[in-house]
């Protein structure tokens, strides 16, 4: 335990009576800018400044879980404490233990985080990661500590315990007095958007189940008309939610225009906007833009870009109740809930992690269309008969990494440089691929082909400037090869070879003054 908690008066206690006692979910204009009603007492003042940080940081953030770094582990305090010890299994304690108003606390190692955060997560709890910023060690006073991040069940990345093979969605759904309504849901792990127009609560809770999210957000107003709580469609959606344990909050939505949010698509889209914005009812775009708003809203300014917005036609696929998901085992079993022994895991033997996510929403949403239906027969029925062509492209993709959660990594600077020479690999194995494919003639293949970019020049680029095996961290140096900047060159000099250059200038030194000592 750290000597900022140890070192604190026992005056500073505080009992966990209304501390933290934020608003049932929903009744929150907007997460970041939330304030609890102060308690009547004791007041935060009446704390140590460690602690009087973690109140005012909590009360800017009632609904998330606060993990707060103190040296080697982050600490968790009041009533999170509780909660978070029982989901974890791991020991709650507390401050001056023989104090009836002591402090609730446990924590976790640094090091173990990516061990715990998986495990809130999936109990539908969203975190605020409170990291030091300025080393401890001989410092006088606090220590400084910043907002690292926020996790939530439906934004998170790679290491913060998503499952690969499959999609995380984020889900915001809007709904009208006239009885239709949309629902936009969102990768951010992938760069994906999609949003569905519905014309019946029946077809808005097939849409909910067939998307199966991680986290849904319903409107607490629209236009600042608040949304009753016991609309039919909204109790129906909290009830999913309560029946899967995935998180439901609530948030402001606006009847947002189809002008503006084309205007912040083209920020978002490499691609440029597609057309069908412009048709967008007033549903859709505000579901969308409410999606929008919370990921801006927990990224801090690192919005992920977008690397597919789609609209999906409603009956465009074949809707699977989760019933009958669970009772045809399609990707989890009876048993145990797992995935191994599920039909998904027996018929999956795809060599990439895009191609498993695909494969699995084909699975749960089988398409009804009869000419998609045979251009997919007639592609496999190819590969089958050509069984050379069918391996190259298997071995090809075994070089391929996950290029869409890469690239969604680099974009909201979270990346690695190991990231990145995973992506200038998985890039080189482009042309061998679309090699592949113009030895196809199915029609599914030639129109793959025809617009399959191979995106040599990222590949160049990405092969010039990065060295043949990139460091894990950026801080281990060594990322950029010799050669591509002069000045960087210099200083890498200078860093490798510091005391050769000191004896060099030493010896310049004694000739140019006669100085022998």
């Amino acid at each position: 335990m750290s000597k900022d908690l140890k070192n604190q008066d026992s005056r500073e206690q505080l009992s966990l009576g209304g501390l933290f006692a934020a608003e049932p979910v929903g009744t929150a204009p907007k997460e970041k800018i939330v304030d609890v009603p102060a308690p009547k007492s004791p007041e935060p003042k009446e704390l140590a400044p460690m602690l009087q940080h973690y109140v005012e940081t909590k009360r800017k953030y009632p609904e998330h879980l606060l993990l707060f770094q103190v040296g080697d582990f982050y600490e968790i305090f009041f009533e999170d404490a509780h909660k978070a010890s029982g989901i974890l299994n791991i020991r709650l304690t507390s401050r001056n233990k023989d104090d009836p108003d002591a402090i609730p606390m446990c924590g976790v190692p640094i090091h173990a985080l990516d061990n715990y955060l998986p495990k809130l997560l999936r109990a539908g709890v969203s975190c605020v990661l409170m990291t030091q910023v300025e080393e401890s060690k001989g410092k006088k006073g606090g220590v400084s500590r910043e907002i690292s991040r926020i996790v939530t069940p439906g934004i998170r990345f790679e290491g913060d315990g998503l499952d690969e093979r499959s999609f995380n969605f984020l889900l915001s759904v809007s709904f009208s007095s006239r009885g239709t309504g949309a629902l936009s849901f969102s990768d951010v792990s992938t760069g994906v958007l999609r949003v569905v127009e519905v014309e019946s609560i029946d077809e808005l809770l097939d849409m909910v189940q067939r998307v199966a999210p991680s986290e849904i957000i319903l409107p607490s107003v629209i236009d600042s008309i608040p949304v009753e709580k016991d609309e039919v469609w909204v109790r129906r959606v909290r009830a999913y939610g309560e029946e899967t344990g995935v998180r439901v909050l609530f948030r402001p939505f606006e009847r947002t225009r189809r002008e503006s949010l084309a205007e912040r698509m083209e920020k978002l889209l490499s691609g440029g906007v597609p057309p069908f914005v412009s048709t967008l009812g007033q549903e859709a775009a505000s579901a969308v833009t409410a999606l929008l708003d919370y990921v801006d809203d927990v990224s801090f300014g690192n919005t992920p870009m977008l690397s597919e917005f789609s609209f999906l036609e409603s009956g465009q696929g074949l809707v699977l109740d989760a019933a009958t998901r669970r009772n045809l085992e399609l990707t989890e079993t009876r048993i145990d809930g797992e995935r191994r022994n599920s039909l998904l895991f027996r018929i999956d033997y795809t060599r990439t992690a895009m191609g498993a996510r695909q494969l699995g929403e084909w699975l749960l949403s089988p398409s009804t269309k009869r000419d998609e239906i045979e251009a997919r027969h007639s592609a496999v029925e190819e590969l089958i008969a050509q069984v050379d062509c069918l391996e190259s492209f298997r071995e090809v993709l075994l070089g391929v990494r996950d290029i869409d959660r890469l690239v969604s990594r680099i974009t909201t600077r979270r990346a690695m440089p190991s990231d990145l020479g995973a992506l200038r690999d998985s890039l080189k194995n482009l042309p061998k691929f679309a090699d592949n494919m113009k030895r196809c003639h199915s029609a599914l293949f030639e129109e793959l082909a025809a617009r399959f970019d191979v995106l040599h020049d990222v590949w160049e680029r990405l092969d010039e400037v990065l060295v043949d095996e990139p460091p894990i961290k950026l801080v281990d140096g060594g990322l950029v090869r010799t050669g591509v900047h002069s000045e960087l060159d210099r200083l890498k000099k200078l860093a490798q070879e510091g005391s050769t250059w000191l004896i060099e200038l030493e010896q310049r030194e004694r000739q140019a003054t006669n100085i022998s000592s």
